[in-house]
């Protein structure tokens, strides 16, 4: 009875270690974690922008849906997001809300025109 009990025991836990899922993890250098944190510094600070109510207002002035925006913005590229912040950067100051959206605005209609989005329907990406 002993033989048995081992024996199942055995199998079951051969069993649970054959079909244990396999973790893999590699090396996260230094400058590849402190440019992660850039992006999503960068990424909060873009999302933070568009929720001041001056922008929110000229997007419904523009027929644009502020949660549209949102959504492709948390959909950009790390290099979208670092190039979006680096022309929010160069803007005056006191024109921070109109250079928002205006570069908002430019990135939803390049993703537009190249299709990858269809917030503006009256621009024909063909």
């Amino acid at each position: 009875m002993r033989k048995i009990l081992a024996v199942i025991t055995a199998h079951i836990f051969l069993g649970a270690t054959l079909f244990a899922p396999v973790a893999q993890a590699g090396i996260v250098t230094t400058g590849e974690y402190l440019q992660q944190q850039e992006v999503a510094e960068k990424r909060a600070e873009i999302m933070d922008k568009l929720q001041r109510e001056e922008v929110r207002a000229h997007l419904t002035d523009l027929g644009v849906d502020a949660t549209t925006v949102e959504a492709r913005v948390a959909a950009l590229s790390d290099a979208e997001v670092m190039q979006m912040a680096a022309e929010m950067e160069e803007m005056p100051a006191g024109g921070d809300a109109l250079g928002v959206l205006v570069t908002v605005l430019l990135v939803l209609l390049i993703l537009e025109l190249l299709g990858v989005t269809d917030v503006f329907p009256a621009v024909d990406s063909a």
